[in-house]
């Protein structure tokens, strides 16, 4: 029964992590770092932004793959279908979102809630330990493959897509494409929110996953 409600609160994460993508993109003022370069790359090429999610999710399998031990390829495949459910949410959840934010105040209210949604999403798809998202998972294996240190992994992971997508757009675009300040303001904000909403749930992961 206790696997059944990770695999559902893992599910929910997800759809709250589309969720926060949906919301950032709404609001207009930059979208986060992990999606920032298939946000780009979506511009560019015409495709949605869950195709391109679950494209650049496929590269990211595919080099844990390459770099991690055969006993972890169970576990590393098993991200594939939950990128699929994850990178469909975002596009059904973009289709349905309606509102549009044109005051400042509304693109601030909108930026602010896809931080609290992307929190949500990474407590949920964390701590019931099914499988990290692809992302997630590829920092870890880079992490175990070269013996780096995870955080400066992970912060080095998200600086690397941050400035890819900001070349691309200038290249191709001639500007700078979903950068800007709310980019900034969830790579501050996110992962004090976590720690915050963490405190309240803890004990309660901690029993599930017993």
């Amino acid at each position: 029964m206790k696997r059944i409600i990770r695999i559902v609160l893992y599910l929910l994460g997800l759809v709250s992590l589309a969720m926060g993508n949906v919301c950032s993109v709404t609001s207009g003022l930059g979208i986060t770092a992990t999606s920032s370069l298939g946000y780009v790359l979506s511009v560019i090429s015409g495709l949605t932004l869950g195709t391109m999610t679950i494209i650049s999710f496929v590269i990211f399998i595919a080099v844990q793959l390459l770099l991690a031990d055969r006993r972890e390829y169970v576990k590393i495949l098993l991200q594939f279908p939950f990128s699929l459910f994850f990178s469909y949410m975002i596009d059904a959840l973009l289709g349905a979102m309606t509102l549009e934010c044109e005051s400042p105040l509304m693109k601030c209210a909108m930026m602010l809630l896809g931080i609290a949604f992307t929190s949500v999403g990474v407590i949920l798809t964390v701590d019931v330990r099914i499988v990290p998202t692809a992302p997630d998972g590829l920092v870890r294996t880079l992490s175990d493959r070269f013996h780096w240190n995870m955080g400066n992994v992970k912060n080095g992971f998200d600086i690397f897509l941050v400035a890819a997508a900001i070349i691309l757009g200038l290249c191709v675009k001639g500007t700078l494409t979903g950068i800007g300040i709310g980019t900034v303001v969830a790579a501050l904000l996110t992962g004090r929110v976590v720690k915050l909403i963490e405190k309240k749930t803890q004990r309660f992961f901690t029993a599930l996953v017993e």
